[in-house]
């Protein structure tokens, strides 16, 4: 029987299906998530225990493949494992609930990069995987990208570095064990002298785990070609930053840069963080 409800006028419908998860189509690619670190099996089996004691409060978003009329996920593939997870485990019956939009897949990619940013916080990684898709797959351009992204083109080069370093160091920045301006500067070598380098920063974690800055600058300069100066001190980001300020007509963040400079003089930011800080508002 259809439910009448009181919300005023204009009240739509959206298509909510009760569908085995095992005809359902999923693909990896786009999860808009950094695909080297798909979510775990623990992780799985907990929101399976929750569907089942709780039930499935968010439906998954699914788009129809015109070819065979079958689902395609597109938002919600770890609910889409959790279901699975049950049907194989305890409960063949269960059903997957799916809201079905009408859309291409380009338009259900970046609705998905959306909500990973709005729902959860997102990292480099995950930026840097969806801005290489976006590119080399659908085909669109840097302002494009910087305005879905709310960025600037320097956070964009820093996302290009990254994908170029080794899987190992991608994951470090992943989980938040590495800061993405450390991670640069690691890309400053290659071969044994980054892995020496790694190494010799990892043996200096923090002890949250974290590898920091003070660790990661002295391995890079000292393997660093030609006796090359790879860490920035305070002068060459001041006349970076100074550069840069008389490019822009109406630089919008002149006075958080005095401020962060102050505070370093002043031994009030660390280098570390000083370092982080800067990345972050060139970006």
């Amino acid at each position: 029987m259809a439910r009448k409800i009181n919300a005023g006028d204009n009240v739509g419908r959206f298509d909510v299906f009760q569908v085995d998860p095992r005809n359902v189509k999923v693909n990896p690619a786009l999860r808009a998530r950094w695909e080297e670190e798909p979510p775990g099996p623990e992780r799985v089996q907990e929101l399976a225990e929750s569907f089942l004691q709780h039930g499935q409060s968010n439906p998954c978003v699914a788009r129809m493949d015109p070819a065979d009329k079958t689902l395609i996920i597109e938002q919600g593939q770890t609910r889409h494992a959790a279901a699975m997870w049950i049907v194989e485990n305890r409960d063949p019956k269960f059903r997957l609930q799916v809201k079905v939009v009408d859309r291409n897949e380009e338009e259900g990619f970046v609705c998905a990069i959306e909500e990973n940013r709005i729902r959860t916080e997102t990292t480099a990684m995950d930026d840097a995987y969806n801005m290489r898709r976006l590119r080399g797959h659908y085909g669109w351009d840097d302002p494009k990208i910087e305005a879905l992204f709310k960025c600037r083109s320097a956070y964009l080069r820093n996302l290009e570095t990254l994908l170029t370093l080794p899987v190992r160091i991608q994951r470090m920045v992943h989980r938040g064990e590495l800061a993405v301006s450390n991670a640069v500067l690691l890309a400053n070598l290659a071969g044994d002298d980054l892995q020496e380098a790694l190494a010799e920063a990892e043996s200096q974690r923090t002890s949250n785990g974290r590898v920091t800055g003070a660790a990661v600058r002295p391995a890079v300069r000292n393997r660093a070609k030609n006796g090359q100066k790879v860490a920035r001190t305070l002068k060459d980001i001041r006349e970076s930053v100074a550069a840069i300020c008389l490019r822009t007509d109406a630089p919008p963040k002149v006075q958080e840069f005095t401020g962060l400079f102050q505070g370093f003089a002043k031994g009030e930011v660390s280098e570390d963080e000083f370092s982080d800080r800067i990345v972050a508002l060139l970006g």
